[in-house]
Parts: structure tokens; sequence; C-alpha cells
């Protein structure tokens, strides 16, 4: 009879080693995960916010056209920006299709490739017409065709394009906070089982030194 109660207590000790063990393992899973969910979404709202300042210079500028000042002011943007911009979309549509490998949530980041296809067609809409208007004229020259054009310009990107990229930027923010809610959870839960598991071993232990 103790010697079976010995063996039943070893077991229980060994049973809740290795469930420390197990719990040990998944935390460190969710954490990995949880992290690299982190760093994409981290990394897409970075480039978004580098797109939103790649787009900024070309607004003083179209001010400039629009109003027919030809001196002075800011310095122009580069003569061919679109090469930048559509750099910095396919590195957001990247990140974005690692999120979707990486999350399983096909849905979520659908939507969040519709909304960059969205800010991609008018972002190409608003620089061919740019680049059409600046071809009318020498470079030199600010022709009321290019006055039009930078009227359409800033309101477009003031209207359009930047309200797109704060929901975008918004989106990743909440994808950011709802990673550390749940790394936060992850946490709660593993101090739980954990501090659950070493008061029954103590007990445990105490009841095997009694017996």
């Amino acid at each position: 009879m103790f010697r079976t109660r010995l063996i039943l207590t070893g077991l229980l000790l060994i049973g809740l080693l290795v469930w420390i063990g197990i719990l040990a393992l998944w935390a460190s899973n969710q954490f990995r995960y949880l992290f690299v969910r982190t760093e994409l979404a981290h990394g897409v709202h970075a480039e978004y916010l580098r797109l939103s300042s790649q787009l900024r210079p070309l607004l003083p500028l179209e001010d400039r056209i629009g109003s027919g000042n030809s001196g002075g002011g800011s310095d122009p943007p580069p003569a061919s920006p679109r090469a930048e911009l559509e750099a910095t979309l396919d590195r957001i549509r990247g990140l974005i299709t690692r999120e979707q490998a990486h999350t399983g949530d096909r849905e979520e980041e659908d939507e969040e490739l519709r909304l960059l296809a969205r800010i991609e067609r008018k972002l190409q809409a608003i620089l061919s017409r740019s680049e059409s208007a600046r071809a009318l004229e020498p470079a030199t020259t600010l022709s009321a065709s290019e006055g039009r054009a930078g009227e359409t310009l800033r309101g477009e990107v003031g209207r359009g394009i930047e309200r797109l990229l704060e929901d975008a930027v918004a989106e990743e923010n909440r994808e950011s906070n709802q990673a550390n809610r749940a790394a936060a959870d992850v946490l709660s839960k593993v101090n739980y089982a954990v501090g659950s598991s070493l008061a029954i071993s103590v007990v445990v232990g105490l009841g095997a030194v009694v017996l």
C-alpha cells in the first residue's frame, strides 16, 4: 500500500513537470507568433508613413503651381516620384501577404489588400494626370493646364489619399494593439497555470514527505 502511494505520488509529480513543460512550449510558440505578427503590423505601419511622407512634398509644389507663383517656395519633389511610390506600395503589399500567410486570416488581410488597391488606383490616376500636365509645357513654364492639374492633385491627395492612408494606419494600429492584448492575455494565463501547478506540486511534495 505504501509503495503504491509512493509510486502514484511520483507519477503525479512527473505529470506536473510534463504539464509545466508543455505549457512553457505553448507559451513560447504563442509569444513567437504574436511577436512576428506585431513586427509585420509595425512594418506595414512604417511603410504607410513612408508613403505619406513621399506624397507630402507634392502638396507644396502643387500649391505653388496652382497659385501661379514660379519663384521661391519649397524645393520640388523628385522629377519622377512614381518609382519610389510604387516601390513602397510593393513593400506594403508584400508585408500584408506575409501577414496573411502568418495569421491565416484571409478575410481581414484581403480587406487590407482591397484598401491598398484603392490607394494605389487613386495614386496612379493622380500621378498620370500630373505627369501628363507636366509634359504639355517646358519644365520652366507653368501653364494653366498645370495649374488645373495642381488643383486636382491637391484636392484628391488632401481629401482622398490622406483619408485612405489614415484608415490604413489606424488598421495597423488596431492590429498591433490586438496583438499586444493577446500577448498580455497569454502571459496572464501562463502565470495562473504555472502558479497553480507549482502550488499543487508543493502540496504533493509535502504529502510525499508526510508519507
